[in-house]
């Protein structure tokens, strides 16, 4: 597989940090990098033409950060489907 035929999810959350810098590192390496929203993988709370598919996708970046802030238990809602 060539790079450019590489295809990255970088996730975002409410919380998560660098994303901006995962996404441009994947791009400059000549991947085809989309910054792409839990909701959009989940199909909850979009546009039909913004849900996405993991399956598409040979890559999920997952940053760095906090899911909801710096609280204590952060990230709990996350953990529940």
């Amino acid at each position: 597989m060539k790079r450019e035929e590489i295809k990255a999810a970088v996730l975002r959350i409410e919380g998560t940090n660098c994303e901006e810098e995962s996404h441009l590192a994947f791009k400059r390496l000549g991947a085809q990098a989309e910054k792409v929203h839990l909701k959009q993988l989940i199909k909850q709370d979009v546009d039909k033409e913004e849900e996405r598919n993991l399956q598409d996708y040979d890559i999920l970046m997952v940053p760095g950060g906090f899911s909801a802030g710096d609280y204590v238990r952060a990230g709990a809602f996350l953990g529940q489907g």
